[in-house]
């Protein structure tokens, strides 16, 4: 099924003259997935044990180092700050390895 959007209105704003001939809907769908590409990479699965493991411990990893790297700040505004950080990086990690939301589809 075709769907096609016309009109034969001219519209004149500040002397540039647009017109709007006849767009097809479809066209516009596809447009959108032009440099998407089906490869090995994009179709493989990203749930998988390994992954979660790899991706859940990168995260926490990442949070034990800006736990750590807090002691060097002074200021207890900068301290909470950076510990409160840490606990997101923690906590997104221990959920990415037990598949837990945001995770899960």
């Amino acid at each position: 099924m075709e769907h096609l959007w016309r009109t034969s209105r001219r519209d004149i704003v500040k002397g540039v003259d647009f017109t709007v001939l006849q767009i097809r809907c479809d066209d516009l769908i596809e447009s959108d997935h032009v440099g998407e590409r089906q490869s090995v990479i994009t179709n493989r699965d990203r749930n998988c044990l390994a992954c979660r493991l790899t991706s859940g411990c990168g995260l926490i990893g990442a949070g034990l180092y800006v736990a750590y790297q807090s002691k060097k700040f002074n200021r207890k505004p900068g301290v909470i700050f950076m510990y409160s950080f840490a606990t997101t990086l923690g906590l997104l990690g221990t959920a990415r390895i037990l598949d837990l939301p945001p995770f899960r589809h």
